[in-house]
């Protein structure tokens, strides 16, 4: 279903971009998003409707809905770290708990809690094939 939307949203940008005139219209960011959007919602209505016209409850709409088993990619990634990472990982990044609370519980400092946190993200990041932004340098 997102496949289809994301389609839909492709070609209402084909559209835009046979119909955008610039002497009309000068900016064209805003010209292709809302023709993007606006194609994307009627899409969107148009999945909410039995064949003959009629609107579906959203409880008939839920229940027809195709059911996927997502992976929790983030949970395996934690349970690949060091052992005496993980627990502080899942507490970062799936708890979302603060670093001071980190920092508390670890009983560490928080530039400790904080480094540690930031390595963890790397190391999970590299398991899960994700391309960090470079650290910044430092500021003047």
């Amino acid at each position: 279903m997102r496949g289809d939307l994301e389609g839909e949203g492709y070609l209402a940008l084909c559209k835009a971009a046979r119909t955008y005139d610039p002497k009309r219209l000068p900016y064209p960011k805003a010209y292709f998003a809302r023709a993007i959007l606006n194609s994307m919602y009627k899409w969107i209505k148009r999945q909410g409707r039995e064949p003959d016209g009629e609107r579906l409850p959203v409880e008939a709409a839920e229940e027809s809905r195709a059911y996927t088993d997502e992976l929790d990619h983030l949970k395996m990634a934690i349970e690949l770290l060091a052992e005496d990472d993980r627990e502080f990982a899942a507490d970062r990044f799936q708890e979302s708990k603060t670093l001071r609370t980190l920092a508390g519980e670890y009983d560490i400092s928080l530039k400790a809690a904080s480094g540690k946190a930031r390595e963890l993200a790397r190391q999970i990041a590299e398991l899960l094939d994700i391309r960090l932004p470079e650290p910044r340098s430092s500021r003047r």
